[in-house]
């Protein structure tokens, strides 16, 4: 037994020395719907939608026996129970039970979990839970299972994806820190969570769940929750412009005695990117439940309730910023204006060439947007000329690195008496 402080104090020594979290998951049923009741999105345990049936414990063969000299006491098996509102269970055993599970794999099932769900059901390990489970023997089989980003392993489980595993912090440092929450209370210690659907719960949870009242009125099944959309990604627009400061009329720099130049502006921004997931939520009424049909013996008494009628898709959302850490701007001579210079230009001014044709001005930002201001840049040539704005966005947990480039405005550069046609 732990006291709060050293509880938590072990707790978080054991997450220091690893670093890395890693969570296998047995194949369940293929339905999202199962993980929905139990987890948010940011991979937090919906203790509020879960009913706490409290700490439990069962005689079990696998436990071991102490012996006193005089006497000898059996060692129980302990678990936390809860209860989802469509009737799925969740079991976290204490640090003990799980030591004792991975020594007896086999006996305790634990060897079934790590293998499929058949009739045990799905769980969720920790790392710590994986290191204790390794050191007693236990066979924790990674082969098959797929690895997901930290920061979509509650999203990836809630839309019914099985056999995965991730590693890192996000969504699996959220999880770590609801067991604590529930260690701490309980001054045990959690790195295991165990969900079971109605028709493989074990007889010995079952044996201490409470007896639930029933109506003996009405014999419809509870409505099934809805299989919500799948979750979307809107990536944010870039947005990019170039525009001519001055002059408005610019002259190239051999015919200028100023040697003015021009002045361009550049910019770029990216907006957020939207996730949008969607969450199943109960729906209750109040009802009778119990006896209710008039006869005076039998069954539990009639008593008020309530009663699951619908489930209802919420619509969630989550905004990521975009950043763009590299961006760079550039005016170029038209492929038709060098083409004019050399083969048309070059008949009235023989020798005309191409002097400088590019200009390019890299730079780089980090924040959501960039404006880059280049005075004075000597164009030689006349013609048209296109600014161009490239570089590359940051992604987002949701959304990939992205390349943007091209032009994005232009304008000409004269020569005196000269009429420049292409």
């Amino acid at each position: 037994m732990f006291n709060n402080r050293s509880l938590k104090a072990a707790f978080l020594l054991t997450i220091f020395l690893l670093a890395s979290f890693a969570f296998p998951v047995a194949a369940d049923d293929g339905d999202g719907s199962l993980w929905g009741e139990v987890l948010n999105a940011d991979g937090t345990i919906r203790y509020d939608n879960l009913t706490d049936q409290g700490v439990q414990t069962e005689s079990a063969d696998w436990m071991p026996s102490i012996d006193l000299g005089f006497t000898s006491v059996d060692m129980q098996a302990e678990y936390h129970v809860y209860e989802t509102p469509s009737g799925n269970i969740v079991q976290l055993p204490t640090a003990a039970t799980l030591f004792f599970m991975a020594l007896n794999p086999q006996e305790s099932g634990l060897t079934e979990v790590s293998a499929s769900a058949g009739g045990w059901g799905s769980a969720l390990l920790t790392a710590p839970g994986i290191v204790s489970a390794m050191l007693t023997g236990a066979n924790i089989d990674f082969s098959g299972t797929q690895y997901v980003n930290s920061s979509q392993f509650a999203d990836a489980l809630i839309s019914g994806d099985t056999n995965i595993w991730s590693l890192g912090a996000g969504d699996i440092w959220h999880l770590t820190q609801s067991l604590l929450d529930s260690s701490t209370s309980d001054h045990n210690l959690y790195t295991m969570l165990l969900l079971y659907t109605p028709d493989n719960i074990p007889e010995e949870i079952a044996e201490l769940l409470p007896e639930e009242p029933i109506d003996d009125d009405d014999d419809d099944e509870p409505p099934l929750p809805p299989r919500c959309p799948a979750p979307s990604v809107a990536v944010g627009a870039i947005t990019r412009n170039g525009t001519l400061l001055s002059p408005n009329y610019p002259l190239v720099v051999g015919q200028d005695p100023d040697k003015r130049g021009v002045d361009i502006s550049f910019n770029v921004s990216v907006a957020p990117t939207i996730y949008t997931y969607f969450e199943e939520v109960p729906i209750y009424e109040s009802g009778w439940c119990g006896n209710c049909n008039g006869s005076s013996t039998g069954g539990t008494p009639c008593h008020r309730c309530r009663v699951l009628t619908g489930w209802e898709c919420q619509t969630r959302t989550q905004i990521f910023p975009e950043t763009i850490p590299v961006a760079y701007g550039a005016v170029n001579l038209t492929n038709e204006s060098r083409d004019w210079i050399e083969d048309t230009l070059s008949i009235r001014y023989p020798g005309a060439y191409v002097h400088h044709g590019s200009f390019s001005f890299p730079s780089s930002s980090g924040g959501s947007s960039w404006s880059f201001v280049q005075e004075h840049i000597q164009v030689q040539d006349p013609g048209e000329w296109n600014i161009t704005i490239g570089g590359r966005t940051s992604g987002t947990p949701v959304s990939p690195v992205r390349n943007f480039g091209g032009a994005v405005n232009s304008f000409d550069v004269y020569l005196k008496e000269t009429a420049i046609t292409q």
